[in-house]
């Protein structure tokens, strides 16, 4: 029973490897008809995000620095789209103080937005609160001390956890305005 249990999960492992493959290909294929130099403005978003699957990062990147450049023209879902995308883009590339302060001015720009695009809003607040909840957690468990099961918090986790916001709460908008709580 268990050695076919295990030539099953083998099958379905090596199934989806190739769809995945398949799916790469594909999206390679896609990817190839377009130039991200003469694509209309209005489909830079979707051209970065269909770079992104055919793992083209640099072209990705070339996608959304042009949809940066033309962001001041688009209506404001397209712009909060591209903003939510240069995020996403920029938290795969490697961590530089550059690097965040960029997302982070990135995210203050889709606060800026109304609340009638809270979905990617509150998506860009995720992808970075995920960020900084998986270096706070590698951080206190680097900081550990030998023997000890309890992580040592830094002054930036301290004071991290001491604010009257939630972590994911754009600080623009917080608190909202509106009827007191009992």
């Amino acid at each position: 029973m268990q050695a076919a249990q295990t030539a099953a999960a083998q099958q379905r492992a090596q199934v989806l490897r190739q769809i995945d493959a398949d799916r790469l290909g594909m999206a390679k294929a896609c990817a190839a008809k377009f130039d991200v130099k003469t694509a209309p403005d209005n489909t830079l978003a979707d051209l970065a995000s269909l770079y992104t699957e055919a793992a083209q990062p640099d072209m990705a990147k070339a996608a959304l620095n042009r949809a940066m450049l033309a962001l001041k023209t688009m209506p404001e879902s397209d712009r909060a789209t591209v903003l939510l995308l240069a995020i996403q883009t920029g938290l795969r590339e490697p961590i530089t103080a550059e690097r965040n302060a960029g997302l982070e001015n990135y995210v203050n720009s889709v606060d800026k937005l109304s609340d009638a695009v809270l979905d990617q809003k509150f998506s860009a607040h995720t992808a970075m609160n995920n960020y900084y909840a998986m270096t706070t957690s590698m951080a206190a468990s680097s900081s550990t001390p030998r023997g000890s099961s309890t992580p040592q918090r830094s002054s930036r986790q301290s004071s991290a956890r001491n604010t009257d916001r939630p972590c994911w709460a754009p600080t623009s908008t917080w608190p909202r305005p509106g009827p007191a709580r009992a």
